[in-house]
């Protein structure tokens, strides 16, 4: 029963990594593609050398910057919560004792939520907490599922980077779209013959 279980864990996280396998065959497949286009076929968007040169360089600089942020945007871990939110031992197990009375649990944790400075509350004005991380949960923080963690200011999960787009990574999600933008619209563009 291990065995199995083990081995349904790891298909799982097999499964997880295809989105990203499949953005970095894309990546592939269109680096190998553009380089094609242009060695074989000869279609540069200009005819004059140095502008050859200088059309290769800007593809190949929005590439990598394209690339970069890609993996930094996969490889910044959005599960890093500050150590003084976590609820200690002594909370925890009061906490456990009280069970899910609300006005029990909101007494116990409104204390903590002062000292710590939250100012983002449930609808009805008690302490948000996650009883699976067993830490009150800073402003503009959200449980992600998929990642089984809290995670600050969780815009959302992206399967296609197998991370949640969060505080720590939200800069390299906008500098992947920025620069993918341009990557794929410097791919797309028809080569125009300039004559100079």
């Amino acid at each position: 029963m291990a065995f199995l279980n083990q081995f349904f864990h790891r298909l799982v996280a097999f499964t997880k990594t295809l989105p990203v396998l499949l953005c970095i065959a894309t990546f592939t497949f269109s680096y190998g593609s553009y380089l094609f286009k242009v060695y074989k076929t000869n279609s540069f968007l200009l005819d004059h050398t140095f502008l050859k040169f200088i059309q290769l360089c800007v593809f190949h600089l929005l590439f990598f910057m394209y690339l970069w942020s890609f993996v930094q945007l996969v490889l910044t871990s959005s599960t890093k919560i500050p150590d003084r939110f976590r609820l200690s031992k002594e909370t925890r197990d009061t906490l456990e004792r009280v069970g899910y009375n609300p006005d029990k649990v909101d007494a116990i944790l409104h204390p903590v939520a002062l000292r710590l400075g939250i100012q983002t509350y449930s609808i009805d004005g008690r302490v948000r907490y996650c009883d699976v991380c067993w830490l009150v949960k800073p402003d503009r923080t959200h449980h992600c599922k998929v990642c089984k963690a809290c995670i600050m200011k969780m815009d959302h999960h992206c399967p296609w980077i197998n991370n949640c787009v969060s505080y720590f990574n939200y800069k390299f999600f906008m500098l992947f779209l920025f620069y993918g933008m341009f990557y794929f619209g410097f791919i797309l563009v028809k080569p125009l013959r300039v004559h100079l």
